[in-house]
C-alpha cells in the first residue's frame, strides 16, 4: 500500500547477467515489483550478494539483500 513510486536500483549485479525490466518500478498502490535476472554465457558462477535500494518519491530510502546463484546450465549433447 505505497502511497507513492518506489524506484528500485540494483547493485551487486554480476558481469554477464542482465536484469528485466531495467529499471524497475513498485507503482503506487502495488506491494511488488517482478524482476526476471537472466545470466548469459561468460556470467562467473557461483552466489552472489545483490542489494536492492527502493527509493520513494517522498521519505528514506529502503534496502534489501538477496541472495543471487549462478549455476552451470544442463547441456545435453
Amino acid at each position: 500500500n505505497f502511497d507513492d513510486d518506489v524506484t528500485l536500483s540494483l547493485d551487486n549485479v554480476p558481469a554477464g547477467v542482465t536484469v528485466e525490466p531495467a529499471s524497475p518500478v513498485i507503482h503506487r498502490g502495488d506491494s511488488d515489483a517482478k524482476l526476471t535476472f537472466k545470466a548469459g554465457d561468460e556470467a562467473p558462477l557461483g552466489d552472489f550478494q545483490i542489494k536492492v535500494t527502493g527509493h520513494p518519491t517522498e521519505g528514506a530510502d529502503a534496502q534489501i539483500e538477496f541472495k543471487l546463484t549462478i549455476t552451470a546450465k544442463d547441456s545435453f549433447t
